[in-house]
This record gives structure tokens, sequence and C-alpha cells, in this order.
């Protein structure tokens, strides 16, 4: 899971990459409205990622624990 995360992470790392080499192409009062959305647009999109790593950790860790305890009940039953 970590991986995947980082994998996401790398990905949109060059994107955020290609696009700015693409802005840098415009001219210079159009480049800094576009770059600071590009920013903010990154700036969520890993911290998407990130919420969605953290969910499925927690409910990874939730189904460790339920299957934990399910194993416990039945051992010393």
């Amino acid at each position: 899971m970590r991986r995947q995360f980082q994998e996401a992470v790398k990905t949109e790392e060059k994107r955020y990459r290609t696009q700015r080499d693409e802005i840098s192409k415009l001219p210079k009062v159009e480049q800094r409205d576009a770059l600071k959305k590009l920013k903010q647009d990154r700036a969520h999109n890993i911290a998407l990622l990130a919420e969605q790593f953290k969910n499925t950790m927690d409910d990874h860790l939730d189904q460790q624990n339920v299957s934990v305890l399910a194993n416990f009940c039945c051992v010393s039953a």
C-alpha cells in the first residue's frame, strides 16, 4: 500500500513538472497565475492521496484488529 502511495505521488510530481514546463512557455504575465493554480492543484491532489492512504491504512489495521480479536475469542472459548 505504501508503495502504491509513493508511486501515485511520483506520478503527480511528474505531471506537475510537465505542466510547469508547459507554463514556462506562456507569456510572463500569464505564468504567475497559471503557476499559482498549478501549485494549488498539486497540493490538493497530494492531500487527497494522503487522505486516501491514511483511510486505507486505518481500514487495514481495523481488519487486522478484528481478525486478531476473532482468533482470540475462538482460542479462549
